[in-house]
C-alpha cells in the first residue's frame, strides 16, 4: 500500500479561513500560486498612485489633527 501525505493549506477567503487538504503537490501548489496571485494583484492597486501626494498628504493630516487626550491608568 502506497502511503501519500495529506498536505492542509490555509486560505482566506471572503473574511473566513478555510483549510483545503491535497494529497498531489501539483495541486497543492496551484491552490497556493491563485492564493499568491490574489495578493500581487492587490499591490498593483497603488501602482498608479502618486507617492510624494500621498506622503504629503499623510503628513498634512498628521499636522491638521489633534493629539489625543492623556490617558489615565
Amino acid at each position: 500500500m502506497k502511503t501519500q501525505p495529506l498536505i492542509g493549506i490555509e486560505i482566506d477567503e471572503n473574511g473566513q479561513t478555510k483549510t483545503y487538504y491535497f494529497t498531489d503537490e501539483k495541486e497543492a501548489d496551484r491552490a497556493l500560486s491563485k492564493t499568491r496571485g490574489d495578493i500581487l494583484s492587490l499591490a498593483g492597486v497603488w501602482s498608479n498612485l502618486d507617492w510624494k501626494e500621498v506622503v504629503d498628504s499623510l503628513d498634512k493630516i498628521r499636522h491638521e489633527s489633534h493629539p489625543s487626550q492623556a490617558i489615565n491608568l
